[in-house]
């Protein structure tokens, strides 16, 4: 019963809920379990009234060819505060990079209108976590990712340096800035795209620089 499962080891209890959360039916077994007060003491941050969502996950995977994904199922289940989330990981003994995955599903709130931003904010794996916990139409947004190329960004400090840029806190704004525009301007790779970014937030730099100091 119940007692007893408070008593097991995160590991076993990880393996197990694992093990459920996999599975085709989870959400059906979940509901029982709900209904018998079996997590209550293993896992009571558990947010039930997330099970419908929780459903629609498990349908999109299985439409998409997906895996069963079940650390990214837990996610739908827990609140988004990260306090939560840290003390599930905790009690579940996840790895590092089981926690920090955790924590990051909790921010996905919404899904970019360009799917090259979920790509490089997240990566690969994480834009598929971000497309399928967070978009309106999760299906959709998969497919819009497709095979796109993770975007990189074409300028670091040895470029800037070439420039006459200083190491230290102006090099870091200002690539802060040129990664801005490069955003904004829809991740551009040609060289002359590049140096006209690279350009102009020199030249805004240096204007707002020189404005501070009068």
């Amino acid at each position: 019963g119940a007692p007893l499962l408070a008593r097991l080891s995160g590991e076993r209890i990880r393996d197990e809920m694992f093990k459920l959360l996999a599975l085709p039916a989870a959400v059906p077994t979940l509901a029982r379990m709900r209904d018998g007060a079996i997590l209550r003491d293993v896992l009571p941050q558990i947010d039930w009234t997330q099970l419908p969502r929780l459903q629609r996950l498990v349908d999109d995977e299985a439409a998409l060819g997906i895996a069963a994904d079940a650390l990214r199922r837990l996610a739908m289940l827990l609140p988004v505060d990260a306090t939560v989330r840290s003390a599930v990981a905790s009690r579940l003994r996840l790895s590092r990079a089981q926690s920090a995955r955790l924590l990051a599903l909790a921010a996905m709130h919404d899904f970019p209108d360009d799917p090259r931003t979920a790509l490089y904010r997240h990566g690969r794996d994480g834009a598929v976590d971000c497309a399928l916990v967070a978009a309106p139409d999760p299906q959709s947004a998969v497919q819009r990712l497709g095979d796109l190329p993770l975007p990189v960004f074409p300028v670091d400090g040895a470029l800037l340096s070439g420039r006459g840029v200083q190491p230290g806190v102006a090099m870091g704004r200002l690539l802060a800035a040129i990664e801005t525009a490069w955003i904004e301007s829809g991740y551009p790779s040609a060289p002359s795209d590049i140096e006209r970014l690279v350009t102009q937030a020199m030249l805004l730099d240096r204007s707002a620089q020189g404005t501070d100091r009068r």
